[in-house]
């Protein structure tokens, strides 16, 4: 990786998951769309230190629950998920 590279900036949503997608990109690679509050969405990678616990892991997104995301900007102005929390219910 280049020394020079630094991350995009990151910044936190808070918001109750209205749907979530599961979807293969064309490599073949699941990801997640999570649906949340206004229409927004947050897209979730499996990368490669998860390809072996996709299942478990995507199993942590509940429709309905709400959550704290850090998240930084893909193309196009996406947000990608960078970690999460689940928020206890009110």
């Amino acid at each position: 990786m280049n020394k020079d590279y630094q991350r995009p900036p990151t910044r936190t949503i808070t918001s109750i998951i209205q749907n979530i997608r599961d979807r293969t990109d064309r490599n073949g690679n699941p990801y997640l769309v999570l649906e949340i509050n206004n229409d927004n969405v947050i897209f979730v990678f499996s990368g490669k230190a998860l390809r072996d616990k996709w299942e478990t892991f995507k199993a942590n997104f509940e429709v309905n629950s709400e959550y704290e995301f850090e998240v930084e900007e893909g193309k196009g102005g996406a947000s990608i998920l960078r970690t999460f929390k689940k928020l206890e219910q009110r």
